[in-house]
């Protein structure tokens, strides 16, 4: 794999100096120094030793290159494939591992990572094709079939989105009727993302890393190991120009646009979380300690063999049993004070940072104490607006693998396909996602009554046209779900109205309906 360095002149400089005294670049040397003059007994030495002197001199340089780096700007290179956002690989799979393990062991972690997989996919996800006689059929087969199995699967893909922060599934294309099966790759076994040379948004092929056991299998040996990501074909004269094809889906989130790894949404609270478990056990331990105590007695006039002797001779009390002593002796009962409350204040501000760090309130974590309704409406608009835009992202990776099972189905039928282009059948569909929140009815049929009585008023008295009550009437019932075509309903609504008017007896009316019968 290439690589880029930045500019340093120091280094530069060295490096030039290497290569006008005939050392390879890339090989091990040492600092340039300037020539001087030698005296007699320098002439000796090095006549003498400096072969060997320089041999040792090699060898200490390459054990040095082989430690620490070829050279001193080492940390400074990265792969021409990365993004200047992307993580170093090792750091990459070290993300993942923390992201997992926290998800999995962690119940903070583990909730945050249920929140927020139910409110965006709960449900389920339902697509709804214009055409019900060729695309819907397409889109079913492909979302039931047994081995998709998107009814459970979709649960996954929400989920391991946010866990990983990208999703690696191969797609296997049935030769016959192009039908689509989606498979799964853990992110951990990546080893690179190329993007195009042109526009490093778009991401173009995935290597997997090689799998070095021993006495591996012939089948394991022989495993994929690259994989073309599924883009639009934009190659002129190409038989798929203009539709999707390749290998596998690529999805990343929490990235930069260049970036070709995705991040865990768990990344930036990882620490937090992790100082949260700390809290909480370290917490349980003062528990157990604030369970112990020792018995103090005091022995008034004692000495210190008396006391020892006395001490000799007792047990600690049995409970239920009976103590009798004089004013000489006194039982005291002593517990450590450990300021356990000064703890578990620390624990749960930590806990409060993790989940506003996470777009969540400790209402999400079945804490109660200290809400009420003023301050969960306030809540309510930051933290939807969160789950508003994952649910974005999840519609556009299942739009995504819908259009590829069209487009193959497409390339494979030339009828579909000739019906497609010309418009005779319509390839549009609608992904609808599950409610995040439970209108209140009555708030919403107080507030539509008003408004509607409102714009009444407003288009009455000249105010405002039928058209621009219309278009308020519906944005505000676009905030309720309930989406449509302002003009196009305009229109009907004059159609029927119309209808309407033929059905109703007027004086008019009767008159000709009188003058028509007259006449007859």
């Amino acid at each position: 794999m290439g690589i880029i360095r930045p500019y340093n002149p120091a280094i530069e400089s060295q490096s030039n100096h290497g290569r006008r005294s005939g050392n390879r670049e890339g090989q091990a040397r040492l600092p340039f120094t300037p020539q001087t003059e030698m005296n007699v007994k320098d002439k000796f030495i090095n006549w003498a030793f400096g072969g060997v002197i320089q041999q040792k001199a090699d060898e200490i340089a390459r054990q040095a290159a082989a430690s620490t780096g070829i050279d001193r700007d080492d940390h400074q290179w990265r792969g021409i494939t990365q993004s200047r956002r992307d993580l170093q690989p090792i750091e990459q799979d070290k993300l993942l591992e923390i992201a997992n393990y926290l998800t999995a062991r962690n119940p903070l972690a583990n909730k945050i990572r249920k929140t927020r997989r139910d409110f965006v996919i709960g449900e389920g996800v339902t697509f709804k094709a214009e055409d019900k006689e060729f695309i819907q059929p397409l889109i079913d087969e492909f979302w039931c079939d047994p081995i998709n199995n998107f009814d459970e699967f979709q649960i996954q893909i929400v989920d391991y989105l946010g866990t990983n922060g990208e999703l690696y599934m191969p797609a296997f294309v049935n030769y016959f009727n192009a039908n689509v099966r989606v498979g799964w790759i853990d992110p951990f076994e990546v080893e690179d993302v190329f993007p195009d040379t042109q526009n490093r948004r778009v991401m173009r092929r995935v290597t997997i890393k090689p799998n070095g056991d021993v006495g591996q299998s012939q089948a394991a040996m022989n495993r994929k190991r690259e994989y073309s990501i599924i883009n639009v074909d934009l190659t002129p004269g190409s038989k798929s120009f203009n539709y999707r094809v390749g290998e596998i889906f690529v999805f990343r989130i929490n990235c930069a646009p260049d970036a070709t790894r995705g991040r865990s949404d768990f990344e930036p609270i990882a620490d937090l979380v992790d100082a949260w478990d700390q809290a909480t056990f370290n917490d349980l331990e003062r528990v157990a300690l604030l369970l112990n105590f020792i018995w103090d007695v005091k022995l008034t006039g004692k000495s210190e063999a008396d006391i020892q002797k006395w001490v000799d001779g007792q047990n600690a009390p049995q409970p239920g049993s009976i103590r009798a002593h004089n004013e000489n002796v006194e039982w005291k009962a002593v517990a450590p004070d450990l300021k356990l409350t000064e703890t578990r204040t620390l624990a749960n501000g930590i806990r409060k940072d993790v989940l506003g760090a996470a777009d969540l309130s400790e209402f999400f974590f079945g804490i109660t104490e200290g809400s009420n309704r003023a301050s969960s409406e306030n809540l309510e608009l930051p933290i939807l607006k969160a789950l508003t835009a994952r649910q974005r992202t999840v519609r556009a990776i299942f739009r995504e693998m819908v259009d590829f099972r069209i487009d193959q189905a497409c390339l494979k039928n030339r009828k579909l396909k000739a019906a497609i282009e010309s418009g005779r059948i319509s390839r549009k569909f609608v992904v609808e996602m599950p409610e995040l929140s439970t209108k209140d009815v009555s708030r919403v049929g107080a507030v539509f009554s008003q408004m509607t009585a409102s714009l009444d008023m407003a288009v009455a008295r000249g105010w405002v046209r039928s058209e621009t009550a219309a278009r308020i009437f519906a944005s505000f019932a676009a905030q309720m779900g309930i989406e449509y075509d302002v003009d196009e309903e305009l229109k009907q609504a004059a159609k029927e109205q119309a209808k309407d008017s033929e059905k109703d007896y007027t004086p008019a009316k009767l008159e000709d309906a009188k003058k028509m019968k007259d006449v007859a």
